[in-house]
C-alpha cells in the first residue's frame, strides 16, 4: 500500500512539473499524498511529522492564493511552523559532536554567511516583509543544522537524507524569494517545485528509515 501512495506522489509531481494546466491543484495534492505514504510506511507515524507536513500543505495552498494581501505572509508563517516542527523532530535524534563548543560555531558559520549575504542582496526588494523573511531564514537554517546533527555519526548513513532534504529546502526557498522579489528566473518555477518536492521526500524517507 505504501508504494502505491509513493507512486501517486511521483505521478502528481510529474504532472505539476511538466503539465502546465491545473498546477495549483497538483501542488496542493503533493503533501497529502506524501503524508499518506508516510503513514502507510512508518508503522507508527510521529505526530510532529504529520503536523509538519500539514503546515507545509497549508503553506502550499496559501501561496497559491495569488492576489490576496494576506496569502504570502500567512504562507510564510505556515512554513515557519513546519520548520520549527521539523527542527523538534530532528533534535529528538540529534548527535552532538565530541567537542560541541568548538564544532557547533563552525557548523553555524555557513548558515550565518548565507543569511547575511542573501538578506543583503534581497532587502531592497522585500518591502514590508523584511523582518518576517529574516526570521524565516533563521528558522530554516536552524532546521538544517538540526538535520545535520541528526545525521552526525554514529547515526545511520540513511539519516544523511535528512540533511540533503534540508539543503533542498534552502535552495527551493532561495529561488522562490528571487522569483518573487527580483523578477522571474529562467525555469524558476520548475526548480522551485523540483527542489521543494525533493526536500519533503528526502526528509520523509529518512524518517521512515
Amino acid at each position: 500500500m505504501a508504494i502505491g501512495w509513493l507512486m501517486l506522489f511521483l505521478v502528481d509531481l510529474s504532472l505539476n512539473l511538466f503539465v502546465a494546466s491545473h498546477r495549483a491543484l497538483t501542488k496542493c495534492l503533493l503533501l497529502p499524498l506524501l503524508a499518506a505514504y508516510y503513514v502507510a510506511a512508518a508503522g507508527q507515524p510521529a505526530p510532529l511529522v504529520l503536523l509538519a507536513l500539514a503546515a507545509s500543505w497549508l503553506g502550499d495552498c496559501l501561496l497559491e492564493m495569488k492576489g490576496k494581501p494576506f496569502s504570502f505572509a500567512a504562507g510564510l508563517l505556515a512554513f515557519l511552523a513546519a520548520h520549527i516542527l521539523y527542527t523538534a523532530v530532528f533534535l529528538l535524534e540529534a548527535h552532538l559532536p565530541d567537542r560541541p563548543g568548538l564544532l557547533i560555531p563552525l557548523l553555524l558559520l555557513p548558515y550565518i554567511v548565507y543569511i547575511l549575504l542573501f538578506y543583503r542582496s534581497m532587502r531592497a526588494h522585500m518591502g514590508r516583509n523584511k523582518q518576517l523573511i529574516l526570521l524565516y531564514g533563521i528558522a530554516i537554517s536552524v532546521m538544517s543544522l538540526a538535520a545535520l546533527l541528526r545525521a552526525w555519526p554514529p547515526a545511520p548513513p540513511i539519516h544523511g537524507l535528512t540533511f540533503l532534504g534540508s539543503v533542498c529546502f534552502i535552495v527551493s526557498d532561495s529561488i522562490l524569494a528571487v522569483n518573487l522579489f527580483r523578477g522571474r528566473t529562467r525555469n524558476g518555477s520548475f526548480w522551485i517545485m523540483a527542489t521543494y518536492a525533493c526536500a519533503q521526500l528526502l526528509i520523509v524517507l529518512s524518517l521512515i528509515a
